[in-house]
Parts: structure tokens; C-alpha cells; sequence
């Protein structure tokens, strides 16, 4: 019942919120299983982009239990573009400051935390850009991790640039 009231109040909370948001393009979160994430359990957002006059901002979001053991995340993401182009990169998504203060916002023993992954990118091509998340820390299944997202925001267009 006290999961229900969770899910229930976190719905009616994003909902509000990401109701009025109007210069998102793209969001999506994937729950993981028992809060194990599995290294070979890869999640994979499909991004569709149709204005390349724009830059954007990528956030990554955590979804995370307070019992998470680590200050970070460390993940393998792979990119691919509309014309089959993958970039693969490492990617540190620290989640707790020096003193182990969570970064994000909390309900309870819940964290979200929407990270900053890329700042004013620019998507050169019309089309289908994936974004593939596979967690490549030391422990596996690895712990704690409730939910990960892709969120992307249009900043401003290149006209506006200039």
C-alpha cells in the first residue's frame, strides 16, 4: 500500500510538473527489475528530431534508492544517428556530493536526478538518434537503481544564436 501511495503521488507530481513544460522535446524512463540493474539488461530511448536549427540539452535521469552503495554511476552509452553512425562514451554520473549528500530530489529514501549530459548539442540530421545505457560498474546486478531516463530540452534555435 505504502508503494501505491508512492507511485500514485510521484504520477500525479510529474504530471503537474511536466505538463507546462513546454521546451521538452523527448522523455521517457525505464523502470529496472527489482532494482537490479543487470549489466546485460541494456536500455535503449529512441529520440525523434525534426527541427536541426535548434541546440538541445541531453539530461540522463537516476532514479535511485537511498541504500544506492556508490557516490556515482558509471555507464557505457552508445549514440546512434539517423544514418546508422554510433558513438560510444563513457559516462560518470556522480549522484552524492564528498559528505554523501544525494544530489537530486527526494521523496522518502527515493532520489531523482536529472544529470546534465550534453549542453547546447546539435543533432545535424533529421531522424530516429538512440541512446543504448548499459551499466558497467563493478558489481553486477548492480543495486539500488529503480529507474533511467533520457530527457532532452530545445534551448534555443541556431537563428537565435547568432
Amino acid at each position: 500500500m505504502k508503494s501505491l501511495f508512492r507511485f500514485l503521488l510521484f504520477t500525479v507530481i510529474a504530471v503537474s510538473f511536466f505538463s507546462c513544460d513546454k521546451n521538452r522535446v523527448f522523455e521517457k524512463n525505464i523502470s529496472i527489475d527489482n532494482y537490479l540493474w543487470y549489466s546485460k539488461n541494456q536500455l535503449k530511448f529512441e529520440v525523434s528530431v525534426n527541427d536541426t536549427s535548434a541546440y538541445y540539452n541531453v539530461y540522463f535521469n537516476v532514479r535511485h534508492a537511498s541504500v544506492y552503495p556508490y557516490s556515482n554511476l558509471w555507464l557505457m552509452v552508445t549514440t546512434t544517428s539517423p544514418d546508422g553512425k554510433q558513438e560510444r562514451q563513457r559516462v560518470e554520473i556522480p549522484l552524492s556530493t564528498d559528505d554523501g549528500s544525494w544530489f537530486g530530489e527526494g521523496m522518502g529514501d527515493i532520489w531523482d536526478y536529472k544529470f546534465l549530459a550534453q549542453q547546447n548539442a546539435f543533432f545535424n540530421q533529421k531522424g530516429i538518434y538512440s541512446f543504448t545505457f548499459e551499466q558497467i560498474m563493478r558489481q553486477d546486478p548492480l543495486p539500488g537503481i529503480m529507474d533511467m531516463g533520457v530527457r532532452v530540452e530545445k534551448t534555443i534555435s541556431t537563428e537565435d544564436k547568432n
